[in-house]
């Protein structure tokens, strides 16, 4: 199964260059949403996947980790 993984979205993130407030402002997103995907373990739908996606220039996949059951 796969899962979002946290770490891969703060490791592009911060290699980027980018803030938490950065990828929100320039993603339509609340700040608040982009904190509780590094920080509380919050998933992002599929929508925001995609968005996330195009803005770092990455397949969605990258996003994503194998996880057991």
């Amino acid at each position: 199964m796969k899962r979002f993984d946290k770490n891969k979205f703060i490791e592009i993130r911060e290699e980027k260059g980018y803030s938490q407030n950065d990828v929100a402002y320039l993603n339509d997103l609340a700040l608040n949403t982009v904190k509780n995907w590094e920080e509380n373990d919050v998933l992002p739908n599929a929508d925001n996947i995609g968005k996330l996606a195009e803005f770092f220039d990455v397949k969605t996949d990258y996003f994503y980790t194998e996880v057991e059951e």
